[in-house]
Parts: C-alpha cells; sequence; structure tokens
C-alpha cells in the first residue's frame, strides 16, 4: 500500500470512478391547486373592489357582477363581461326598488339585496351560478321578466326569446363565454323553462304568465356564466424556505405563481405548503385588473419567520412595485405588512428579484430602473415588518436596456449580496457584478465576471454564500452558432476583486431562457440551475445539479409540452434534516392550471449510509464519522473521532478486497482497500479543534466522478497486537 499526501487525494481518487451525470432523484410531484378556486375577498390596496376566482375565470363583485374569462397571453387585453340588472317586474309591477345591499354570505356566495329580490352569484371551480330569489308571489299580474344590461366588448347575436344558452364571441369570432339557458325552481323542486332573448345590449329573461300561475313561491331562476374557451396559461413563478421554522418537524414553502388573464393581466398568487409541497394554503392574491403583476420574486426571513413577496404592477404609463412581509404563522388570505412604491408618469419598477439575510429582517430588492428615458439597475433595502421602513440604494449600474438583474437569494451573517446583470453592446458584451453591503451600502467596484465579443448575454442568475458563487446565464451567438447555458464558478470577498476560478457549460445547442440557481449552503459545494429549453415546438423545464466547479453531476428533466406559451420553473434550497437536504422545484407545465406542480430533487440517500464491509481489528469501539458522499462535493471528510491525536492513515480505492493481516502481527486484521486497484493510504492531520484524525479529498464535478469508494482508517494501538497498528472496519461510500 502506497502512502501519499492528503494533497494530492483527489488527483489519485478521481480517475478511480470516471463516469457521466445521473438522472436525479425526486419525489413524486404535488399538484400545487390551492388557487384553482379563490375566495371572495376584498383587494389589498385597491379600494373598494371584491373579487373572487375559478380556474377558468375571475369575478368583480363589488357594485355589479363583472365576469373576466382566463383568456392567456394570446389576447392583448381583457374581455370582461358584466351584467347590471336593470328591472325585475311582473306585468308592470317593478320589484326591483330602492338602493341594493351588499353582502359575502360565504367564501363563495355574494348578494345582492333589492326590494322583493335577492341577486345571488355562486361560484365554482368551472363556472359561476347567477339566480334571482323570490320569496313571495308578485301583487302584479302578467309575465315575470328579469332584464340586464350587457357592458362587453364581446358580441352575441340579436335573437327572439329561446331557451338555449347564449354564446357571446370576440371580434374573431372566438367563442368567449356562455350565458347558460335559464331555468326556474319552484317550491315543490319542479322545474320551469325559462326563454331568454337578446337585442344587442340587453338580456330579457321572460316566464309567461300561463306558466307563473302554476309555480309555488318562493321561486329561484338560475342560469349559469361560463367560459367555453378558458386559458388556464401560468406566467411565472417563484419559489422560497424558511429553513428554521418548523411545524411537527417540517419546514415552510412559500410558492408565487402569476395567472395569465390576458397579455396586459397577470394576477398575483401565493401558497404556502409543507417542504415536500404538501397541503398547500392560499395566502396571497392580487386578482385586480387595475394593474397587472408581470413579474414577481420570493425571499425567505428565518430570523423572523417571515417571506417576502415581490411583484411589479404595470398600470398605464408607469410600472410600481409591490411588496408584502408575510409571517408563517399568518394561514389567513392577505395579512402581513404590504406597501407599494408608486412610480410617476413614465417612470418603471421592472423585473424585480429579492435576497434576504438568514440573521435579520432586511430585504435587498433589486429591479431595472426607467425614468425619463433613463435606465439603471437599483434597489431598496427594507425591513418587513415595518412598512414605511424602506432605503433607496445609490445606482447600482447604468443600462440601455432592460437587462432583469438578480441578487443571491439567501445570505448568511455578515455577507454582502450579489447583484448581478447582463451588459450588452455594439461591441464587448459582459456580465458584470457588485457588492451591496447587508446594510444596504453599494460596494464601489463594478466587476466584469464574462465577456465576449462572439456573443451576448442574458438573464444571469446567481446564488451562494460565505463568499463562494455561481452564476448562471443565457449566451447566444452574435453571428451563426449554437445558444447555450453557461455557468461562471467565483469567489467573491467583500472589498475584493471576484476571483473567477471555472467557467462551464450547462447546456447547449437548443433555444433557452435562464430562471434560477439556488445553493446548497450545508454542503458548500452544490447549487441547482433550472432553466427552460425549447427544440422546435417542444419546450421543457431542466433543473441540473451543479459541483463546486460549477459542472453538471445530476439532471432532472420535467415533462415536456408542445406549445408556445411560457412554460416557468423556478428552484430553492430547502434545508432539512441532515440527510435529507434537498432543492424545491415548482414549475407549471404546459397551458394548465391543473399542471402546476412542486416537487423535491433530494441527494440520493446512499450517500448519506457508507455501508460497513469489516476487516476491523480493534479491541477497542471506534467512531467514524464521514460527510455524506456526492457527487461534486469539494470536501469529503473521513474522521476517526475515537482516537485523539493518534498516528492515523486513511486507506482510499475504488475496489474491495479481503487481505489478510495476521501474518504481519496485525492479528484479526483485514485490509479492505485493494491496494491492486489503485488503493491509496493518505496520512491524517489534526482538527484544531478536538484533536481527531481527519482525511479530506474532494469527489470532482467536471468531469463528474460517480460509483462506490472504500475507506479504512488504521492507527497506532501499541497494546493491541504484536506490531502495534489496528484498522477499523471498512466502508463503502455510494457516490452519486
Amino acid at each position: 500500500m502506497r502512502f501519499v499526501s492528503a494533497a494530492l487525494a483527489p488527483l489519485l481518487v478521481a480517475p478511480l470512478f470516471l463516469a457521466t451525470a445521473v438522472a436525479a432523484q425526486t419525489e413524486s410531484a404535488r399538484s400545487l391547486d390551492a388557487f384553482r378556486q379563490i375566495p371572495i375577498h376584498s383587494a389589498v390596496g385597491v379600494s373598494g373592489e371584491v373579487w373572487a376566482a375559478g380556474a377558468t375565470y375571475k369575478v368583480r363583485l363589488d357594485g355589479r357582477f363583472e365576469f373576466f374569462p382566463a383568456l392567456g397571453s394570446a389576447r392583448p387585453q381583457n374581455l370582461p363581461w358584466a351584467w347590471h340588472t336593470e328591472s325585475i317586474r311582473v306585468g308592470n309591477d317593478e320589484l326591483l326598488y330602492g338602493r341594493p345591499t351588499e353582502r359575502v354570505a360565504n367564501e363563495a356566495r355574494y348578494e345582492y339585496a333589492r326590494g322583493g329580490v335577492v341577486e345571488v352569484y355562486e361560484l365554482d371551480r368551472e363556472s359561476v351560478e347567477q339566480t334571482f330569489h323570490l320569496s313571495e308571489r308578485p301583487a302584479g299580474v302578467g309575465s315575470l321578466v328579469v332584464s340586464g344590461r350587457i357592458d362587453t366588448p364581446l358580441f352575441a347575436p340579436v335573437r327572439e326569446a329561446e331557451h338555449a344558452p347564449l354564446t357571446f364571441f370576440a371580434e374573431d369570432g372566438a367563442s368567449i363565454l356562455e350565458y347558460g339557458a335559464a331555468t326556474v325552481i319552484d317550491a315543490d323542486g319542479h322545474r320551469f323553462p325559462m326563454p331568454s332573448s337578446f337585442d344587442g345590449s340587453t338580456i330579457e329573461l321572460r316566464l309567461p304568465e300561463s306558466v307563473l300561475e302554476a309555480v309555488r313561491f318562493p321561486i329561484v331562476i338560475d342560469p349559469v356564466i361560463l367560459s367555453t374557451s378558458p386559458s388556464q396559461q401560468v406566467g411565472e413563478m417563484a419559489v422560497a424556505m424558511l429553513h428554521d421554522l418548523a411545524f411537527a418537524g417540517r419546514r415552510l414553502i412559500m410558492t408565487a405563481l402569476t395567472r395569465v388573464f390576458s397579455a396586459s393581466d397577470h394576477d398575483l398568487i401565493g401558497m404556502m405548503s409543507f417542504d415536500d409541497f404538501d397541503q398547500p394554503a392560499l395566502v396571497a392574491t392580487d386578482l385586480s385588473s387595475s394593474y397587472s403583476n408581470q413579474k414577481i420574486a420570493v425571499g425567505a426571513q428565518d430570523q423572523v419567520d417571515r417571506f417576502v413577496i415581490i411583484a411589479e404592477q404595470r398600470q398605464g404609463l408607469g410600472t410600481h412595485l409591490w411588496m408584502r412581509g408575510h409571517y408563517a404563522y399568518q394561514l389567513g388570505l392577505n395579512q402581513g405588512t404590504t406597501n407599494v412604491i408608486t412610480a410617476q408618469v413614465g417612470e418603471e419598477y421592472r423585473n424585480p428579484r429579492v435576497g434576504t439575510n438568514n440573521e435579520d429582517s432586511f430585504a435587498l430588492i433589486v429591479y431595472d430602473h426607467k425614468q425619463q428615458n433613463v435606465r439603471s439597475v437599483r434597489a431598496v433595502r427594507w425591513e418587513t415588518s415595518i412598512p414605511a421602513n424602506i432605503v433607496f440604494t445609490t445606482p447600482i449600474a447604468t443600462t440601455t436596456e432592460e437587462v432583469q438583474p438578480d441578487v443571491t437569494q439567501r445570505m448568511h451573517g455578515s455577507d454582502d449580496w450579489v447583484v448581478v446583470w447582463s451588459n450588452n453592446s455594439l461591441s464587448t458584451n459582459y456580465v458584470r457584478g457588485r457588492q451591496v453591503k447587508r446594510s444596504g451600502v453599494v460596494d464601489n467596484t463594478i466587476a466584469t465576471l464574462v465577456s465576449s465579443s462572439a456573443y451576448t448575454f442574458n438573464r444571469a442568475r446567481v446564488a451562494g454564500s460565505f463568499d463562494r458563487f455561481l452564476m448562471t446565464y443565457g449566451r447566444n451567438p452574435v453571428g451563426v452558432g449554437f445558444s447555450s447555458i453557461r455557468a461562471t464558478r467565483f469567489d467573491w470577498e467583500p472589498n475584493e476583486l471576484p476571483n473567477i476560478l471555472h467557467q462551464r457549460l450547462v447546456q447547449g445547442g437548443q433555444t433557452y431562457t435562464n430562471r434560477s440557481v439556488a445553493y446548497d449552503y450545508r454542503s458548500n459545494s452544490h447549487w441547482a440551475a433550472a432553466y427552460n429549453s425549447q427544440l422546435g415546438l417542444q419546450r421543457q423545464f431542466v433543473v441540473k445539479r451543479l459541483g463546486y466547479t460549477g459542472g453538471v453531476v445530476a439532471t432532472w428533466n420535467g415533462p415536456g409540452a408542445s406549445t408556445f406559451d411560457p412554460y416557468p420553473g423556478a428552484v430553492s434550497f430547502a434545508r432539512h434534516r441532515t440527510d435529507e437536504d434537498r432543492f424545491g422545484i415548482v414549475y407549471a407545465h404546459g397551458d394548465s392550471l391543473e399542471g402546476a406542480y412542486g416537487d423535491i430533487l433530494r441527494y440520493d440517500p446512499a450517500v448519506y449510509s457508507p455501508v460497513g464491509i469489516g476487516g476491523g481489528c480493534s479491541p477497542d469501539i471506534e467512531t467514524v464519522v464521514d460527510t455524506p458522499s456526492m457527487a461534486g462535493r469539494q470536501v469529503f471528510k473521513s474522521r476517526l473521532t475515537s482516537r485523539i491525536f493518534t498516528t492515523s492513515a486513511l486507506f482510499v480505492g475504488p475496489a474491495t478486497t479481503t487481505v489478510n493481516l495476521t501474518p504481519i502481527g496485525m492479528t484479526w486484521c483485514a485490509l479492505k482497500v485493494d491496494p491492486a486497484a489503485g488503493g491509496v493510504a493518505i496520512p491524517a492531520f489534526f482538527e484544531v479543534l478536538g484533536g481527531a484524525p481527519y482525511v479530506q479529498f474532494s469527489l470532482p464535478d467536471s468531469p463528474v466522478f460517480l460509483g462506490t469508494v472504500y475507506t479504512q482508517w488504521a492507527f497506532l494501538h501499541p497494546t493491541a497486537n504484536p506490531l502495534g497498528v489496528v484498522l477499523n472496519q471498512g466502508y463503502a461510500h455510494t457516490v452519486l
């Protein structure tokens, strides 16, 4: 057996198990379905508005009923349909009088009481049932007539009275909405058809006098309103996890997404769930059609048990910045602290991203800013428990276009945030970065992380902590060539220039949209990079786990979809118990709310559980502590904790054997690491605190090395046998 320096160990171990990246292991994907029916609620920040939603529509209920079909990004504007009850009468006897009284009867039922009639809207996932309740027979004589004025950009053919649905169309002839055939149900449960007519602006429901005489009061009139060609498109998604707060031993995740009602109206949805995306609960909504929540971001603040949700609100000639701090203990809808930075005319706060620190309640929100045609990357530092405590930092960079900046999502202690953005020009193109201190002070230095005259860059995303960072970005050729997702691995200490360590290809040869990157700060070696790939019409959401140099060690491919619609997704690190650290993934599959999912990208359980293979001969009980053996781990460390300051060495190799060592004076000892297959012995160092012998080496990621590594400790024990050297049992470590 050869003895080698610990510094040479990676060079000797690496060739032993060269392989390709593996498919990443995930849990069963869970549907994020809490937003398919949103209860009736008052809008936050828009006085007087009352909203609710189903899977295919949303409705505004204050003052009158207004139905918004979910149309998707193919429609530039909403096509709302509003009903205003103008008259309910029998003959000449008008049943409506006085001002209507409105109330929320329950989370899915809204009522307008006026005169002797209660007009009710009952909401389910796919439709709205409109009902008119008449408790007593009217005194008048004649037909029962309900007249409703319709305000909508849609059109329906003029028609005479008929007991059939009435369909409304867009200008291009597409069917958008159906007003169903009305039926009268009397006190005995008998059902009577109530024909409807339309004159181009008013729907009239008419129950003939002869039929009215036969019904027994009270009665209910119940047409149904529904979207006929609904889109269920998800626009953007974001995810973050609280690591230090646990309910019943389970951490909490916040998922935010946008629902695309039209190209100019995206709604914000926030859901809180357990760390495996179990039991998602709706906690945040913004359904108002007064503005559009195009881009969103979320963060987590462990110190104060709070999530941070950020959205841009596009409205008219400005784009505002909306912010909410949501306590994890609050399970109700739209609770927490809210603030809005209101844009001036022509001012824009766009593409927000949020970074937090696990030791305080401050968040750094970075964004594209535009005012009077001057563009820049800027940031605000927000104390999330105090809505008004917002401090604008000095500008981070001047730009010529929207650059979609990013900031490290979670920092620790005195760490600086790192902000990155692309900077393309007519000559040399760059991805640049700048540090922002925990106090909100912007560092003086703008650093170049990547540069090229042959390629442009876009959507830079960064994650890391403890001065270790990895950035992913899209790279496109200026001329002919292939697009790709790239990774840059760098270290960056405060007040210094970054040290660029590695440039890696994540994937190339298709069309890509970079999404997000998350850092496993427990291993201090792994990142998860999330992006969309497209080849022809086939789209896919992909997450790759990267090792300590940015090399790909595992790949997770989401379900494919043939669609031109966005295919969003995001990833965040999810710290759990020591043997269950994982990355949380959220994504939407195609054009369907049914396809919005959360999933867990976990390390293979085998990396946490080395298997004993025998061979030990110490007369005492020995204790060995090994770090998990994930591929791409920069520091794999084995510690012989039972032998303080004892001269020791660790045998390491790719194969096992059994060599009887009794003949050389090591009675009952068996060497389990095969020297003939390249096994080596590495002398141990001693830990400063405690004095335990240890050996450490890297498990490389580029190229990635997978397989089994065998280890066995040898150490001095003068009284154990004639040679005075013993072995503990060997271990097999699975590297995945």
